[in-house]
């Protein structure tokens, strides 16, 4: 049976690391292979819906687990926000410097992960 994550097929999973029909090969977090990978394609839309119904459970669970008042809610995710977004646009800049002609390959910002981000902080 042909599985997919979003519209590509993929020709095979090694653990984390998935290869595709198009032999580009990508690597996921376990968690996220537990709901990405789907027995039809996915449109950009339906695939963020998968997405956000995922990943919103979780963060919702760190704020109950923190017991986060309404007052401080909205600051705790602006705060959140500011701090991936500053690290986000320095990603950005170190790799578009890094191309020829000084352009970034297609589709770069949109494909920065957080798992990028946190490994840009931690240098």
């Amino acid at each position: 049976m042909e599985k997919y994550i979003w519209e590509k097929q993929i020709q095979s999973i090694e653990g984390t690391k998935i290869t595709f029909e198009d032999w580009t090969v990508k690597t996921y977090t376990e968690k996220q292979l537990s709901y990405i990978i789907t027995d039809e394609p996915k449109d950009p839309t339906a695939f963020r819906t998968i997405l956000i119904a995922n990943i919103v459970p979780d963060l919702a669970r760190v704020l109950e687990e923190h017991d986060i008042k309404k007052w401080d809610y909205q600051a705790v995710l602006n705060s959140l926000t500011y701090s991936y977004n500053n690290t986000f646009y320095e990603a950005v800049w170190r790799a578009f410097w890094t191309y020829e002609q000084d352009l970034a390959p297609e589709y770069f910002a949109e494909n920065i992960r957080i798992s990028d981000i946190s490994r840009l902080r931690k240098s």
